[in-house]
């Protein structure tokens, strides 16, 4: 993970910033003869990141939000996804 937001530098402390990525498949048939799949999706990031809430509000308020403000050390996000 990098240091501030898409940034080149990289933390190399693992227990500190970490991402992990989760797929799951399954292969079934619901209709006979016809092959189907079921992809499951998710990510996880635990990191230094800044707190979108926050950079709306600055944006509406005129300012440009900058990538390091509203940066919180060990915060994280999470997604899942199917297809």
């Amino acid at each position: 993970m990098p240091k501030v937001a898409n940034g080149i530098d990289l933390v190399w402390r693992p227990w500190q910033v970490h991402a992990e990525n989760f797929e799951y498949e399954l292969r079934h048939s619901l209709i006979p003869k016809k092959s189907g799949v079921l992809r499951l999706l998710a990510y996880t990031n635990y990191a230094n990141m800044g707190i979108y809430r926050g950079a709306v509000i600055q944006f509406e308020e005129g300012l440009v939000p900058a990538p390091t403000s509203h940066t919180m050390l060990g915060r994280s996000r999470e997604s899942t996804a199917s297809a």
